[in-house]
């Protein structure tokens, strides 16, 4: 009888773990990782549900980059770009590389690189 309560047990856990939620635990997901195709498509819409999350997205992940560098060295050179500024240069480095991600474009926006076009 004692091994009857250990196999509730691990059933119980069993059925947690192959539960939807926490499936899903394991797919990240997000604007950062949408393609450019979709990037595009979305900041080209003239619907601003379709526009908002990405544009907010990569604002405060650039705000974050900027934060982290000025806690680390007193200074920043992570150019936070005004909301209405941040579409067209997305769009801009999404077009010319449509099989990045918003995560790697914002991370060219942090760097730099992007600025000098």
């Amino acid at each position: 009888m004692r091994s009857l309560p250990c196999m509730l047990s691990a059933m119980a856990a069993l059925c947690a773990l192959s539960s939807p939620s926490a499936s899903a635990l394991e797919v990240p997901s997000g604007p950062g990782l949408m393609r450019c195709t979709v990037v595009v498509s979305r900041l080209s819409s003239p619907a601003v549900a379709d526009r908002m999350p990405l544009l907010t997205w990569a604002q405060g992940y650039l705000s974050g980059i900027a934060s982290v560098a000025t806690a680390l060295d007193g200074t920043s050179d992570v150019e936070v770009p005004a909301y209405d500024e941040l579409q067209p240069r997305i769009l801009a480095l999404c077009k010319a590389e449509p099989t990045s991600d918003l995560f790697h474009v914002a991370r060219r926006l942090s760097s730099g690189r992007a600025r000098s076009r």
